[in-house]
């Protein structure tokens, strides 16, 4: 799908789009503009959003530093995107969304966000009830703060996370458009760590998917180098490929799982910290086959005896031949965590 032109080009190239509203002064409020593509640039405006306002197809809305954009009124505040949105903010001039939820449309032509804090008690990046959409989505150095949060449907486009920090639990899913016999969409959540060393302004430094991770479907998926916490990090339904590599995953459980048989050999599952009480893989038992789950090179808070891994945290289809067809294989266990997620400290 080709996307609209960058923020960045429209401010050089585009005369008729200039910052929106040239009287605005910092810390004024003024409505979220939707009308017609255009810049919001000046620093500490306040853009309100009262119930729903949509960005239409052809309109791209370009946000930059220290833009705030605040729901108002008694209903929700969410911004429908057909069109395209960029949001662009720096280092501790973030871009500030405050219980305002980002909503999909559809079909849409493209949200791309770095550098931006969703807050508040509500709000987030999130498609409409029932509703499985289509376009490119991606997140770089992003937070979800308080019960801001992710949860998403999508039959087609991509879905990028990269260095996101999220405190609620983020569910993305995926679903086959009608009439078609698979997906096509690519989920990529990488380099989401628990790391000291990069700056993050709401939580002092990244901490990662802190409240947990549900990826549901997906036909190339990738996750990998992040920090998971929370509950539960879930990944099921994959298509031709998935890469489970490099993760710290403090979440209480472990499910990677199928609703068909055949898939786990397509999964490299690799160099994961695993502090997780359970880890559980299944799939419908095929008649004279089995899948197979390598778990190469993982730290499973300190165990290395195979058997005490297995009888203390695994959970496969050993010990439910009749209903879980997936066995799961331990060439090596690490002695030490590899920490390529974030430091043995949680």
């Amino acid at each position: 799908m080709k996307a609209t032109r960058s923020a960045w080009a429209i401010l050089l190239g585009a005369a008729f789009c200039g910052p929106a509203g040239a009287l605005e002064g910092p810390g004024q409020e003024v409505p979220f503009p939707v009308d017609k593509t255009q810049i919001l640039s000046k620093e500490k405006t306040v853009y309100t959003v009262e119930g729903r306002v949509r960005i239409p197809k052809g309109v791209e809305i370009s946000c930059l530093k220290e833009v705030i954009i605040r729901g108002k009124g008694s209903s929700p505040a969410i911004i429908e995107v057909e069109g395209s949105l960029t949001v662009h903010g720096v280092y501790q001039r973030e871009v500030i969304f405050e219980n305002v939820t980002v909503e999909p449309c559809p079909t849409f032509t493209q949200i791309t966000m770095d550098m931006t804090v969703f807050r508040g008690n509500t709000g987030g990046v999130k498609t409409g009830p029932n509703q499985s959409v289509e376009g490119p989505l991606q997140l770089e150095l992003f937070d979800f703060t308080g019960g801001s949060s992710m949860d998403v449907s999508f039959s087609a486009g991509s879905i990028v996370l990269s260095s996101v920090c999220a405190d609620a639990f983020t569910k993305i899913r995926v679903r086959k458009p009608p009439g078609k016999e698979k997906n096509l969409v690519r989920l990529f959540v990488r380099g989401c760590p628990q790391d000291p060393h990069v700056r993050c302004t709401p939580h002092g430094s990244r901490v990662g998917l802190v409240g947990g991770l549900e990826a549901d479907g997906g036909d190339d998926v990738t996750i990998q180098l992040s920090r998971i916490g929370g509950p539960l990090c879930a990944v099921r339904n994959w298509g031709q490929r998935l890469i489970f590599d490099g993760l710290k995953i403090n979440s209480s459980k472990v499910e990677i799982t199928h609703e068909k048989s055949g898939q786990f050999q397509k999964v490299q599952c690799a160099k994961l910290d695993i502090y997780s009480s359970e880890v559980v893989a299944s799939c419908p038992v095929a008649k004279g086959a089995k899948d197979t789950l390598t778990m190469d090179r993982c730290w499973f808070k300190g165990i290395t005896d195979p058997k005490e891994v297995r009888a203390r945290i695994l959970k496969d289809g050993t010990s439910d031949p009749e209903n879980n067809g997936v066995r799961i294989q331990l060439p090596k266990i690490n002695e030490r965590p590899l920490e390529l997620a974030g430091p043995i400290e949680r």
